[in-house]
């Protein structure tokens, strides 16, 4: 159950600093010892919500499909060609939208 809690990276570090404050200072390990240990699991917790958030940006960004997008060099008639052909499959949709809501009435 720790072991979901706690990483190996920040122990490793607490540890490293307990080992230094009793080298350095032998009367104050004493008293740091239960902070570094109260310290392991929010430490820890900081530790994996960085490297989630770092993963899930990483992957976050759509690719754009090829031949999409308004380039400032695009042809106005491609534009006008692909305005209608949106509109239409927009109507289709609606159209598609509106049948469907007749049957779940019909059905009621």
């Amino acid at each position: 159950m720790l072991k979901m809690c706690l990483n190996w990276k920040v122990l490793a570090g607490l540890a490293a600093v307990a080992v230094g404050i009793y080298a350095l200072v032998p009367g104050a390990f004493a008293a740091a010892a239960p902070v570094l240990f109260l310290a392991a699991c929010p430490l820890s917790m900081l530790v994996m919500m960085k490297m989630m958030s770092t993963d899930s940006s990483q992957g976050s960004q759509p690719a754009s499909p090829p031949g999409r997008g308004t380039a400032p060099s695009a042809n106005p008639d491609d534009l006008s060609a692909e305005l209608q052909r949106l509109q239409a499959r927009q109507t289709a949709v609606a159209d598609q939208l509106d049948a469907l809501r007749r049957d779940e009435r019909q059905d009621a």
